[in-house]
């Protein structure tokens, strides 16, 4: 089933588009978007079941420099969501319409829902803002055209021989339909 949702997912989380594929950590959790708690019957029902990422030892050494109380807002993903219910889910129909990331890695909502949904998601936290900006950064050039910037979204968006997705390539193509429109 893992493998499965693995490759159903490109290999990246279904929240914020990091690769699921650590060092020294396990590399994934399994996400039950709709919790578990409050809908028993989605328990193990695989439309509800989602891959998303655990803190890499990078976050985890980072975190260790704050307060334990200001750990919390370093949390991201499934870690932050905890039991809380999102308005748009990676399972809602273009729930990416629904964010606006910046060229510096900056992520918005485009209603108060998805803004919410940011802060349960720990979305918009530093580590995953400056991890977005270093990935848009290698795609960008100066002076670069539409048409190139075309060939680059599509390439992002591409599976690779393995079936695996670029790392943040929902951030990435999202920054690049900005430039085009």
């Amino acid at each position: 089933l893992n493998k499965q949702m693995y490759r159903d997912q490109g290999g990246i989380c279904c929240y914020c588009g990091m690769k699921l594929e650590y060092p020294y950590n396990p590399q994934f959790i399994v996400e039950h978007v709709k919790p578990k708690q409050k809908y028993p019957e989605l328990g193990g029902e695989y439309k509800n079941l989602l891959l998303s990422c655990r803190p890499s030892q990078e976050e985890v050494r980072l975190r260790s420099a704050f307060p334990k109380k200001e750990r919390k807002e370093l949390k991201h993903c499934d870690e932050a969501k905890e039991s809380k219910e999102i308005t748009y889910s990676p399972l809602t129909p273009n729930c990416e319409k629904a964010f606006i990331y910046g060229i510096d890695g900056s992520i918005i909502g485009v209603d108060d829902d998805a803004n919410k949904d940011i802060e349960t998601l720990g979305l918009g936290c530093d580590y995953l803002k400056r991890r977005r900006s270093e990935a848009i950064g290698v795609w960008f050039e100066d002076d670069i055209s539409s048409e190139d910037l075309l060939k680059c979204k599509d390439a992002v968006m591409s599976r690779d021989k393995d079936n695996r997705l670029t790392e943040f390539c929902f951030v990435i193509s999202n920054v690049i339909e900005q430039f085009l429109s």
